[in-house]
């Protein structure tokens, strides 16, 4: 399997861990540490990518606020086995807006792409298609967040998969 397709399968799945917001109101505007587990998966690529269920996942998400552009999924992405100078990590754009009530109940669709110490990729490597569902906590700064995606490589669906997770404010 191509090494880009891994990526953007990992990228993905990283990428629905990380958006969030509140079911009366949206989370605030910055960054989200996410971690949280995969629920299930099914697809030719998902274990390939590292998507199992069980499996751990660790992710940042940029976020825009509601209405806002360019909500952005970031996830590692370098090889355990790496030389120096292999950093990569998976970033995934959204293509749209998040809607103006926030993320819970949204559907998104993000570019993904396998960014490397060399610079940023020339294309995206996949697309991810993610629904969001979120719940408050008593502090207003965490959520948890549950996020049904399936990964499209070539305009192909590769990967169906669910992850549970927490976000919290940086």
């Amino acid at each position: 399997m191509n090494t880009s397709y891994k990526l953007g399968l990992t990228l993905s799945a990283a990428f629905l861990a990380i958006s969030a917001a509140a079911s009366a109101a949206d989370i605030p505007k910055g960054t989200y540490l996410v971690t949280g587990y995969t629920t299930s998966a099914s697809g030719s690529l998902c274990g390939t990518a590292g998507l199992k269920k069980g499996a751990p996942l660790s992710s940042s998400v940029i976020y825009p606020g509601a209405g806002g552009l360019k909500m952005v999924l970031a996830n590692p992405y370098t090889a355990s086995t790496g030389a120096k100078g292999s950093a990569a990590t998976n970033v995934c754009v959204a293509t749209g807006k998040v809607p103006a009530k926030g993320l819970d109940g949204a559907a998104l669709t993000f570019n993904c792409y396998t960014d490397t110490v060399k610079g940023p990729a020339s294309s995206a490597a996949a697309q991810l298609k993610a629904s969001f569902n979120v719940g408050a906590s008593h502090s207003p700064d965490v959520k948890q967040v549950t996020v049904s995606s399936k990964i499209l490589v070539g305009g192909t669906t590769a990967c169906t998969f669910s992850t549970d997770a927490t976000y919290a404010l940086q």
